[in-house]
């Protein structure tokens, strides 16, 4: 209805949006102002003649109307036009997700990144970078397929074939917990949530503690309980009675490496760690940062990139105050995943790895900390009521 509505006129003004979209696939013209930087680059992004927030007046909306032809959008020259309803459908079939801190919704939070299959906000009570809106179908299933054939596909070798050198990371990460840790347990307990097929268990029973798991693959806790003669459970988090699985109810150290971001209710799991971790005791864990060399240089691709399952995105720089409600100091961050070649001089000049110019690139991007994963060591300062969570 709409488009046979548009369809009679010769200009459609308006901003970003589906709007645009009708008006291109009826014949008109358009003309976007944009409201937002973001408006302007999506704008761009899709071939769409903008006028940009402060540049709205008559002489430059006289000028853009002299030049007809670039106001047909690009965007007609690789879309069909029988294809908009299905895009329009499958939006509508989207699914909207409120900060998985908070609990607020969209309207106290700002669109930080659109991508064609997700919306991105940053919240403004907490700050956390989240999924605010999804038309993308099933999540991943780390299930046994994942850790071999999918994980080989992407690493070269499959997970286990892969164990030591994840072993061998694991050992600095106990080195870095240690150096945190203030409590005088003669026996240290320490529990890993999502401990795959327990390389980082391996690692920590390696330094005296006393490991425990979780995973909801059941073929790697099987594995984890069969090889490795560790406990470990198979439940979801934070489903999770530690008391009646392992019979303990605290732990000197609770852990999760790459997993954070996997929920979209985060605040019932950091009430979990919370009560799970002892007073005095550290809660550790890795994630990707929004705040590292691809997200700082190449966005757009970045948010694009990002998986569907990850619901938040953390930054160093709200990962304190986040903490905080939840009985935590924040007390070590190391910066991961650093990777020259992502730099755009690197690109550009098309340097190889081995080279000075890489090297000294790789060495910026560690002085500067900008991996593009992270790591956070926490201390358990006080317990937090649910009161004290929400106020």
């Amino acid at each position: 209805q709409l488009r046979e509505k548009l369809s009679s006129c010769d200009l459609v003004v308006t901003h970003y949006g589906l709007t645009a979209y009708e008006a291109a696939f009826a014949g008109c013209a358009v003309i976007l102002l944009a409201t937002s930087e973001l408006h302007s680059k999506l704008a761009r992004m899709y071939g769409f003649v903008c006028l940009e927030q402060n540049k709205i007046t008559k002489e430059n909306a006289t000028s853009l109307m002299e030049n007809v032809k670039s106001l047909y959008p690009k965007v007609l020259q690789n879309v069909e036009k029988k294809h908009l309803g299905d895009f329009i459908s499958k939006l509508a079939k989207g699914k909207r997700f409120s900060c998985p801190v908070c609990k607020s919704m969209s309207a106290n939070s700002s669109v930080i990144a659109r991508t064609e299959k997700r919306t991105f906000r940053r919240c403004k009570d907490c700050g956390i970078i989240y999924i605010s809106y999804s038309v993308d179908g099933q999540n991943q299933k780390y299930e046994k397929e994942y850790f071999f054939s999918e994980y080989k596909n992407q690493y070269g070798k499959t997970y286990l074939e892969d164990f030591s050198s994840i072993e061998n990371q694991g050992l600095r990460r106990v080195q870095n917990i240690q150096k945190v840790y203030k409590l005088k347990s003669k026996q240290k307990t320490l529990l890993d949530i999502g401990c795959a097929y327990g390389p980082f268990l391996s690692a920590a029973s390696k330094k005296a503690w006393q490991v425990f798991g979780t995973d909801i693959s059941e073929d790697a806790v099987s594995y984890v309980q069969s090889k490795l003669l560790f406990p470990a459970s198979c439940l979801s988090f934070p489903n999770f009675d530690s008391g009646a699985e392992f019979g303990i109810q605290n732990f000197d150290a609770v852990t999760m490496w790459y997993v954070i971001e996997h929920f979209s209710d985060l605040d019932s799991v950091l009430k979990k760690i919370s009560s799970l971790v002892k007073v005095g005791g550290v809660f550790a864990f890795s994630t990707p940062s929004a705040e590292g060399v691809s997200a700082k240089y190449n966005r757009q691709e970045f948010f694009k990139n990002s998986p569907s399952d990850h619901y938040t995105i953390w930054e160093v720089k709200s990962s304190k105050n986040i903490l905080k409600r939840y009985g935590f100091k924040l007390v070590k961050i190391v910066s991961t995943g650093h990777h020259p070649e992502r730099f755009p001089f690197i690109k550009k000049h098309r340097i190889k790895p081995g080279s000075l110019l890489f090297s000294l690139f790789g060495l910026m991007s560690r002085m500067f900390k900008l991996g593009d994963t992270f790591e956070v060591y926490a201390i358990k300062v006080k317990d937090v009521s649910s009161g004290d969570i929400n106020g």
